[in-house]
């Protein structure tokens, strides 16, 4: 779950923004939720613990940009993204590193390439713990599963035991990398080798099949992930 706030004060283009964000969400499999705020005051009162801040620069009831260095006190490990109709905020914005700033009006296509690469940031930049005294960087996960009681977590080169259930890893496994294929089995898209029918080739030669439920999921998330590559 992505839990995302919006703080624009134009009504039309906060709800476009979370149209087109929650559409970007949903096409990809990723669950995501939404809390729109028409101030700073109304943002600072919220007690919501958010990953990710759009923010407007300037705001009814002050800037948009010291709203944000409070709520980062609070909350540093969530994303901005600032929103403006006038570029020369943009170096006001740097004080407090957002991940982007955007003009506006925000398009559809350029608020995806923004979540994007967001996504994948995040997943390259956390660690994973598998466990209390052990984490290891996300991207270097390839899957994780389950066989009975036992969880294995697998990198290119070690195969870790974890007593962490695989419903914790599916809440901490960034959704821009990592999706489940069936209820034992969570994999990391990169280390792909191809598919076949229902069942996932891994590039270590593991297989893992694909349930019924999760195969259209999987097939647009792959295909999505083989198109982005394309692109780079």
């Amino acid at each position: 779950m992505v839990k995302i706030a919006i703080c624009e004060d134009e009504a039309v283009q906060a709800e476009a923004l979370r149209r087109d964000a929650a559409s970007y969400f949903l096409n990809n499999g990723i669950e995501a939720s939404f809390e729109v705020y028409p101030d700073g005051q109304a943002l600072l009162s919220a007690e919501t613990e958010w990953d990710l801040l759009f923010l407007d620069c300037l705001l009814p009831d002050g800037s948009g940009v010291e709203f944000a260095r409070r709520v980062k006190t609070r909350l540093p490990g969530a994303d901005l993204i600032f929103l403006s109709a006038y570029p020369e905020y943009l170096f006001d914005s740097y004080s407090v590193s957002p991940f982007r700033f955007l003009l506006k009006p925000v398009s559809a296509e350029k608020l995806g390439e923004v979540l994007g690469a967001l996504l994948e940031h995040r997943s390259r930049s956390r660690p994973v713990f598998v466990m209390t005294d052990l984490s290891i960087p996300m991207d270097s996960v390839a899957c994780v599963f389950a066989s009975g009681n036992n969880i294995s977590v697998v990198t290119e080169d070690t195969v870790y035991a974890s007593r962490k259930p695989l419903s914790a890893f599916s809440k901490e496994l960034s959704p821009a990398l990592f999706i489940r294929l069936n209820r034992n089995c969570i994999i990391n898209i990169r280390f792909v080798a191809g598919h076949r029918d229902n069942v996932v080739q891994m590039t270590d030669g593991r297989e893992f099949r694909v349930s019924r439920r999760m195969k259209s999921a999987f097939l647009r998330f792959y295909i999505r992930y083989l198109k982005s590559r394309e692109i780079r």
